[in-house]
């Protein structure tokens, strides 16, 4: 990775300054880790440049902003919290897991791949999911056990504190394990079935890769992470456009409807085909004979095919995407170029950075291939996270530029590449296994924004 390309490093540490919804714990985080964390590095300081600290210092200030709700909120409101802002645990976890990878033969060494070490890593990680996720434990249990609840506390509490106590003082917990686990373990957590499935998929990956395991075990893993970038880059984005043939389908619409959380239906499709919102069925090209009758926002369709009643037209404005959020800034009726690209231009600011992304990711073609599973991986999350939620193009700046953040890891005249691992090419061809490559790669980001807004634009004036 060329070290010019390493501007993009300072845009993203910028970026999460100032899309940082909570500034003062943040700022505070971030001040604690410059004071206090010279020796909480995952390898010896005197290997490690001046862009390192800065970075965990930012991965310091995102925990504070985490441990700042944690406390204020209840339990409930955190898990809203989470559900929210998922932009923090994307950002989180990747800073953390190529930290980790920066020093994989290291942690390799310490947790062997097989006896006593991987059990006492696997029962550290679970004891850290319940020691930080006791409130919510504590809601759960009280409403079943009643007050027997406070027994299974305190003998949850004394296990927490026992393995807590081992892990800190024998030198197993460091600063990005620690964010690696609290980010996994909140992944899993979050009212959010998309990453939940996608977080399944990514830790079946790392453990393949951790321990070794024949490639027989990483067919699955791989190949579900294919099919993810697949359904999510390129299915999801189409999807609406095509819900005038589909509806036709009962039990097709029946399992957009359930699988993907009522986003192909109540939110995606109502956007883009209301006459409220985008409303294309006044725009509809020429070549199509005439308009289609969308029955499938009608109680009697939703009721038969559906089995509900509750109406979609409460989504109106709110589309679960962050392409089809921008479109709404459209106005339907204008018909010019110039206004519709004039309402575009935060959608092409974004698509110009992907590109740049993508072009540094394509000049540099290799990466060791543990950081490059961390690159798809992240790539994979935050696809997730523009298809699915209505997000802000503020927002998904330090999503986007942690990818270089994660590739310059892997620049091997960096200090930072330690371990000796064999590069893994990213070579340009055709077939089926070169497609997934690119889906790895920020084309997928590229997709799943620009591909609904080009084919909008072209069936909306032409």
């Amino acid at each position: 990775m060329d070290r010019r390309n390493y501007i993009l490093v300072y845009i993203f540490i910028f970026s999460v300054f100032i899309s940082a919804d909570r500034p003062i714990p943040f700022i505070l985080g971030f001040i604690f880790s410059i004071c206090f964390t010279n020796h909480r590095l995952p390898f010896p300081s005197r290997s490690v440049d001046h862009l390192s600290f800065l970075l965990l210092n930012v991965l310091f200030g995102l925990l504070f902003v985490l441990g700042f709700d944690w406390i204020r909120l209840s339990p409930r409101q955190f898990q809203l919290l989470l559900f929210s802002e998922r932009e923090i645990l994307i950002i989180i976890w990747s800073l953390s897991s190529a930290m980790l990878i920066s020093y994989f033969h290291l942690m390799k060494t310490k947790l062997g791949s097989q006896g006593l070490g991987f059990v006492r890593w696997v029962f550290g990680s679970f004891s850290l999911l319940v020691a930080l996720n006791l409130p919510i434990l504590r809601t759960m249990m009280m409403s079943r056990f009643g007050d027997d609840s406070l027994k299974i506390q305190f003998v949850l509490l004394a296990f927490i504190i026992a393995i807590i106590s081992w892990r800190l003082s024998s030198g197993y917990l460091s600063v990005p394990l620690f964010s690696w686990q609290l980010s996994t373990c909140w992944f899993f957590l979050c009212e959010s079935r998309f990453f939940a499935v996608i977080s399944i998929f990514n830790l079946l990956l790392l453990f393949t890769l951790l321990f070794d395991l024949p490639g027989i075990f990483r067919f699955v893993p791989y190949g579900s992470q294919s099919l993810l970038l697949l359904v999510t880059s390129i299915v999801f984005p189409l999807v609406p456009f095509f819900i005038p043939w589909i509806q036709k389908i009962h039990w097709l619409a029946s399992l957009l409807y359930s699988s993907t959380s009522t986003r192909a239906v109540d939110t995606w499709s109502l956007n883009l085909w209301h006459e409220d919102a985008l409303d294309l069925a006044t725009h509809w090209p020429q070549w199509i004979s005439e308009s289609p009758d969308l029955f499938l926002f009608s109680q009697e369709y939703r009721s038969s095919v559906f089995d509900t009643s509750i109406s979609p037209f409460y989504y109106i404005n709110h589309t679960h995407s962050l392409s089809l959020q921008q479109l709404l800034l459209f106005d339907p009726t204008s018909g010019s170029l110039f206004d519709v690209l004039g309402s575009a231009y935060p959608l092409i600011f974004i698509l110009f950075l992907i590109l740049l992304v993508f072009v540094i990711r394509l000049r540099d073609p290799y990466m060791p291939s543990c950081l490059n599973l961390v690159y798809s991986c992240t790539v994979l999350l935050v696809v997730g996270y523009i298809t699915t939620e209505s997000i802000s193009v503020l927002t998904v700046l330090p999503v986007i530029t942690i990818l270089p953040v994660i590739q310059s890891f892997g620049f091997h005249s960096n200090r930072l590449c330690l371990a000796p691992v064999r590069s893994q090419s990213f070579a340009l061809s055709i077939g089926a296994k070169y497609l997934f490559l690119m889906l790895r790669s920020p084309l997928a980001l590229f997709s799943a924004v620009g591909v609904p807004v080009i084919l909008y634009i072209v069936l909306y004036l032409f």
